[in-house]
């Protein structure tokens, strides 16, 4: 699947990378829903996008719908920050029912294999994945 990749045209893929033991912010750290919407903001500011709408679809992985709205209000406001972005739709969806959800984790996934266990051998079959580490600042 990761060579697949390469023959998608007009493809943009960031992965941000965090090392939660350079976090030294308590407030994210004991709240995971908070260290969600903070990671994806961050995400956000490296996207430059042109005056377009977007439909964004991300893992369901908040319950609550007040979660979800706080969610979306975050990722709105921050992507409208950084690019010049008309509209914007979040869908929340379980990824078993999209494959750009799983393909997403797996992307993810070979990531992880690189910083975790210094495997390149995923992450290397697919070209032109920019990776951000943002822990390199203290949170």
């Amino acid at each position: 699947m990761m060579k697949k990749l390469d023959e998608v045209e007009f493809k943009t893929i960031k992965c941000i990378v965090l090392d939660k033991k350079k976090m030294y912010n308590r407030f994210m750290i004991d709240d995971k829903h908070k260290l969600y919407d903070y990671i994806t903001g961050k995400l956000a500011e490296y996207l430059k996008l042109p005056r377009a709408y977007v439909v964004t679809r991300i893992d369901k992985s908040k319950g609550k719908q007040i979660l979800r709205d706080n969610f979306d209000r975050y990722f709105t406001r921050k992507l409208k920050n950084f690019s010049f972005v008309n509209r914007v739709d979040v869908h929340h969806s379980y990824s078993h029912s999209w494959s750009g959800l799983q393909f997403a984790d797996m992307i993810a996934w070979a990531c992880f294999q690189k910083y975790e266990h210094n495997d390149i051998s995923y992450i290397d079959l697919a070209e032109e994945i920019e990776i951000y580490e943002i822990w390199k600042y203290s949170y």
